[in-house]
């Protein structure tokens, strides 16, 4: 024990330096967003709830699909935040959000300046153009580093959950931006690193702290399940073993994790410290009642299985049935065109264990399934592009063996 510490102690100072450094950035972004003078953004608040008001609070995109429901009750909670009616100081309003006070809501450190020269709509055009932009720079990741394939699976996947529709809702945005950005810096950066392990150690941590700060809780576990999904697919095509593949995916887990968590527990501390209140009995009630061990509404609590199958069918209508039996077709006709090694499939168990983190989530936070089956449904596309990178894994497609990483 002592030599582990001897060996990697400078490595948990610097992680713990940049989670310190993290939660400075945080707080000092969104206090600047406060110090901006009401009055500067006072005309653009205005025309925002406009707009705002002219929609209805949840509504769906495309008639008959509820995959595709906006949650614009959410964007409003944002944007009346963002007006400071209780005219707090500027450190005390990045902390205080009525209601939500357990939450960062790290949109505000950026959607605040943006309004001293856009409104709501204005934002909503902008976020079209890098929606697709980092989606496009994914998949032109995923296809250098794969193959054409990988990449069409990796577009059709996010296209189940309605992407296309997130540049209309700031609360569905930072989950596909974080996702995407951080698949994008895994295989541009990963496969080249000195030592992969402390690369996905710093990275995941990120990702996960990230997701926190801005992500409301809608599908955070998309952030940390599809870069895992393509980084042990890059692992499995370099034909690593099993045991290698296995220590990527517990580090990966627990940097996420543990990002994403201490996050958590770092704007309790310093906001119940700066409101002179207690965060701490706010977020456990909630955590008691997004568990189930609490109801908030008067409605029948539905049983795992319910939620489940009520976000899978959400997930999966008939049209998109269709689509990936024509799918799993294709991969048939390609496993005939290259051929399947039984030993490539053997490698493929860590992703069918991936797999199954949507399943252990639900469980986990099943009242918080329930009342949101409509955005929290996303999280099931993990399974589903595991699967099929699974598949693709398993061909004799030919592919460059670049430079392995070591591993703690």
């Amino acid at each position: 024990m002592i030599n582990i510490w001897r060996k990697y102690k400078y490595h948990l100072l610097y992680l713990l330096l940049l989670f310190i450094v993290l939660i400075g950035i945080y707080i000092f972004l969104l206090y600047l967003a406060y110090k901006v003078p009401n009055d500067r953004i006072a005309a653009k608040l205005t025309d925002s709830f406009e707009t705002i008001a002219s929609e209805k609070k949840r509504w769906l995109v495309l008639t008959g699909f509820e995959a595709s429901k906006l949650d614009t009750f959410t964007d409003d909670y944002i944007y009346k935040k963002m007006l400071n009616s209780q005219e707090l100081p500027a450190l005390k309003a990045a902390m205080w959000n009525e209601g939500y006070v357990r939450y960062w809501l790290g949109d505000i450190a950026i959607l605040r300046p943006l309004l001293l020269f856009f409104s709501y709509k204005s934002i909503r055009y902008f976020n079209i153009f890098m929606i697709f932009g980092i989606f496009y720079g994914a998949l032109d990741q995923i296809k250098q580093r794969f193959n054409l394939f990988y990449a069409l699976i990796y577009a059709f996947t996010w296209s189940l959950v309605h992407f296309w529709i997130f540049p209309l809702s700031l609360q569905y945005t930072p989950v596909f931006v974080l996702a995407n950005l951080g698949l994008i810096i895994l295989l541009k950066y990963g496969p080249s690193s000195k030592n992969l392990s402390l690369f996905i150690l710093y990275l995941f941590l990120i990702i996960g702290s990230l997701t926190n700060y801005f992500d409301l809780l809608s599908a955070p576990l998309l952030t940390y399940g599809l870069p895992a999904i393509v980084l042990l697919s890059w692992l499995a095509r370099q034909e690593s073993k099993h045991l290698y593949q296995l220590k990527v995916l517990v580090i990966s887990g627990f940097a996420w994790l543990f990002g994403y968590g201490v996050t958590w527990l770092a704007k309790w501390s310093l906001g119940s410290y700066i409101l002179k209140q207690n965060l701490f009995e706010n977020a456990l009630r909630q955590a008691e009642i997004r568990t189930g061990a609490l109801t908030n509404s008067s409605e029948t609590p539905w049983s795992y299985g319910e939620i489940v199958k009520q976000q899978l069918k959400i997930l999966l209508p008939k049209e998109a049935l269709l689509l990936l039996l024509i799918l799993g077709l294709g991969l048939l006709i390609l496993s005939l065109l290259y051929g399947i090694k039984l030993k490539k499939i053997s490698r493929q168990w860590p992703l069918i264990l991936l797999s199954s983190l949507p399943f252990i989530w639900t469980f986990l936070l099943q009242n918080h399934g329930q009342y949101h089956y409509y955005f929290t449904y996303r999280i099931f596309i993990i399974p589903i592009l595991a699967l099929y990178f699974a598949g693709l894994n398993s061909l004799n497609f030919r592919q460059n063996q670049l430079k392995k990483s070591t591993l703690l």
